[in-house]
């Protein structure tokens, strides 16, 4: 698994993630990448560079967001966590 954190969240951007956490992983010549069917995910780019690295693609079905609740959960935890550290940073530094 590999995280980034960026300001935004371009394609280029999830591509890199992708080829760090395929590396990290040792290069497995078979993977399932499960996301939602946002615009990055639905990208030719994206569906060539799965398929280069032999990964499966695994999508949650399109306006059912309980199929992601868990995903999202931890994530918005992950997120609030990270930003309240930035922002105590931030604080202490000035």
């Amino acid at each position: 698994m590999d995280y980034q954190i960026s300001n935004n969240l371009g394609t280029n951007f999830v591509l890199k993630n992708i080829i760090n956490a395929w590396i990290k992983a040792g290069k497995p010549k078979t993977w399932i990448l499960q996301s939602d069917q946002g615009f990055h995910y639905t990208n030719q780019n994206y569906q060539r560079l799965c398929n280069y690295l032999g990964i499966k693609i695994s999508m949650f079905k399109r306006g059912n967001p309980y199929d992601n609740t868990h995903t999202e959960s931890w994530f918005g935890t992950m997120k609030s966590e990270f930003l309240n550290q930035i922002s105590r940073k931030k604080r202490t530094t000035k």
